[in-house]
């Protein structure tokens, strides 16, 4: 089996987190109803959603851009990973109100997403002659 290098991992994330993006952009109740429930279905909430949902576009277009301009990348990594660590800490401090659906699903993304993007941003970088004097720079 073919090993996926950084970059390619790095792509496939920020793909991946600009889809969940334009999902909560676009449908925020209904994919907000599946982190919080009803809710996400109150003006409020869909604020919240489309605001996450730009969140998470910003970060995978930033990351996609930054790689394609032979720019770092790890930055815009490390910050979604962070993101996710975000969403999966208020997770379980809010657990008790959420449904056991709702929270197993969050956990089951946001934490494994979280360490993806750290372990890519470490090595995202690595072996780009131009990117290294963009570091120094």
């Amino acid at each position: 089996m073919p090993r996926v290098s950084a970059r390619e991992t790095a792509r496939q994330i920020s793909i991946a987190r600009m889809g969940f993006g334009v999902a909560f952009m676009a449908a925020p109740a209904f994919f907000g109803g599946i982190w919080v429930g009803p809710d996400a279905s109150r003006p409020a909430g869909k604020l919240l959603f489309r605001a996450l949902g730009a969140r998470d576009f910003a970060l995978g277009l930033g990351t996609l851009l930054a790689m394609r301009h032979g720019r770092p990348a790890r930055g815009w990594l490390e910050a979604s990973g962070l993101a996710d660590f975000a969403d999966f800490v208020a997770t379980l401090l809010a657990r008790d109100a959420l449904a056991p659906a709702s929270r197993a699903v969050t956990v089951a993304i946001a934490a494994p997403s979280a360490a993806l993007c750290g372990l890519t941003a470490a090595r995202v970088d690595l072996g780009r002659e131009q990117v290294k004097h963009a570091y120094q720079a």
